[in-house]
């Protein structure tokens, strides 16, 4: 599992320098690939509360 996390700060190092959406089309597909599961994206809206 630490060679996949590794992977995965790798691969948002290279968004910061490139287009982010793709990037990170890429490592969800990634994820999905390696585990076989589908993956869950959790976004914390931190500026604003969900209401």
């Amino acid at each position: 599992m630490s060679a996949f996390l590794a992977q995965g700060r790798a691969v948002l190092r290279k968004m910061l320098s490139t287009d982010i959406a793709g990037e990170f089309e890429h490592l969800i597909r990634q994820a999905c690939a390696q585990t076989g599961q589908r993956p869950v994206v959790l976004i914390d809206e931190y500026d604003k509360p969900i209401h």
